[in-house]
């Protein structure tokens, strides 16, 4: 598996910089306002911003070599100056997604941890709102792969000693190490004010909460983000079948395949992270009549509205299937090792083996 789609990488022409002695200027700031530019080491504005489709970096922002942590649209996103390559890693809540954080007056700088590997900021309500609690505001833990997507997300709401605007600086919060946050805790405390607390981070995520986060960073990028091919496929349906190919620059993400027939459609929805498949989605239609019928001759007429579906998720790591949940909700685990599990389990290895010879 680990040589899986090498031979689809395509080159991106790009016109990259070269990171060297960047820094990012504070042009001017007031309360929770402010703008910066990226300086090459001349003093000469990059431009980056403008690249970007920004007037300026306003709020907060950080340049770590090579990368550029930076908000826009309630988005906090990751640029890379070298490669060009920009990054979605968190959306600001909303009512509609949490109602009870809602209230976000603003977001402090970031926080890089020694690795690379995680990015810590805090969402400032200035005294807590509903379930943040008095002197309580909420401290982001983004954890990345190597070219930093954001693939896990831990949320903490403690009494950290915070009580200004987003253009503050991090001297509050910290990395003690790369999987132990350390903070303040808030001046107005009966109890031990001022004094710093510890809260380990979960060295290793969960694989398959770690799955989902990967499968939700993907599917959310897919209208817009991702490039997209299409094309036939022949030899493998009676009806015909057709692939959808997405993209994230040179990495394949996803590849949804639909078989069609006579009496149904079959579709599976692929889902890749460093060129190996980590969940499959299947979902198997029956219609109730041929595609074509009218109800003639006494065959009952196509309705789509009698089509049933069934559906099957399938969970990997490196390269083996560890859970599977069938049509019924059962939940199969690896460990399990039952005849059905390991059926299965051939039948997708098979399948994805053979995933490259049908994207070609």
């Amino acid at each position: 598996m680990q040589t899986l789609f090498k031979t689809l990488i395509l080159t991106l022409f790009i016109t990259p910089l070269i990171a060297q002695n960047y820094e990012l200027k504070l042009e001017w700031g007031h309360a929770s306002d402010y703008e910066y530019k990226l300086l090459d080491e001349n003093g000469k504005d990059l431009q980056i911003h403008k690249q970007l489709g920004m007037s300026s970096f306003e709020g907060s922002a950080m340049y770590n070599e090579p990368h550029l942590v930076y908000t826009k649209n309630s988005t906090v996103r990751i640029f890379n100056v070298t490669t060009s390559e920009d990054f979605p890693v968190y959306q600001f809540p909303t009512t509609d997604y949490r109602p009870e954080i809602s209230h976000i007056e603003g977001i402090s700088n970031f926080k890089f941890s020694e690795d690379k590997q995680k990015l810590m900021f805090v969402l400032i309500t200035q005294g807590g709102h509903k379930d943040f609690g008095i002197n309580k505001e909420r401290i982001v833990v983004l954890s990345l792969d190597n070219r930093k997507n954001a693939i896990g997300t831990q949320l903490f709401d403690v009494p950290i000693f915070y009580e200004c605007g987003s253009g503050c600086s991090t001297s509050d919060f910290k990395f003690q190490d790369n999987n132990t946050i350390t903070y303040k805790r808030h001046s107005s405390l009966a109890k031990r004010a001022g004094e710093w607390d510890i809260i380990k981070l979960d060295a290793e995520e969960n694989i398959i909460q770690s799955i989902k986060n990967k499968y939700r960073s993907i599917v959310s990028r897919c209208k817009h983000d991702y490039r997209k091919t299409e094309k036939d496929l022949y030899g493998f349906s009676s009806e015909g079948a057709d692939v959808k190919c997405y993209y994230d620059g040179n990495q394949l993400r996803r590849v949804y395949i639909t078989y069609y027939g006579e009496m149904g459609k079959a579709v599976n929805d692929y889902y890749i992270w460093n060129d190996e498949v980590f969940f499959v989605y299947r979902a198997d239609y029956q219609y109730n009549s041929p595609i074509t019928a009218v109800g003639e001759e006494g065959i009952e007429a196509f309705d789509e509205n009698k089509t049933t579906v069934s559906e099957n998720r399938y969970y990997f790591d490196d390269g083996k299937l560890i859970q599977w949940i069938d049509e019924d909700k059962n939940l199969y685990l690896g460990d399990d090792a039952n005849a059905e599990f390991k059926e299965e389990a051939e039948i997708w290895i098979k399948d994805i083996s053979e995933l490259e010879m049908k994207i070609k």
